[in-house]
């Protein structure tokens, strides 16, 4: 909600919370990297995501996300291999 309010710093601050409590929650660190992700932090974005992928391989979501990142910095190679990704993890 914070996020779609364009509070992103609050939402931030949210996620870091969320994340001290359970550093193993793979959703809370895709939704830290959508939040830095909107906030420019294009980098810190990817590592979020790279966080959220460790924790679950299978979490599509997190490669589609990571590959917008990519695209968008012009990594098209990288991001063509997270979208793969994305398709290959979802359920048949």
């Amino acid at each position: 909600v914070l996020t779609r309010l364009g509070r992103y710093v609050h939402a931030l601050e949210s996620f870091n919370i969320a994340l001290e409590l359970n550093n193993e929650f793979a959703p809370a660190h895709h939704n830290k990297g959508d939040v830095l992700a909107a906030m420019g932090s294009h980098e810190k974005a990817i590592q979020s995501y790279d966080t959220a992928i460790r924790l679950n391989p299978q979490f599509s979501e997190a490669y589609c996300s990571r590959a917008n990142i990519r695209f968008a910095l012009k990594h098209y190679n990288d991001a063509l291999s997270d979208y793969e990704r994305a398709i290959a993890s979802q359920p048949s």
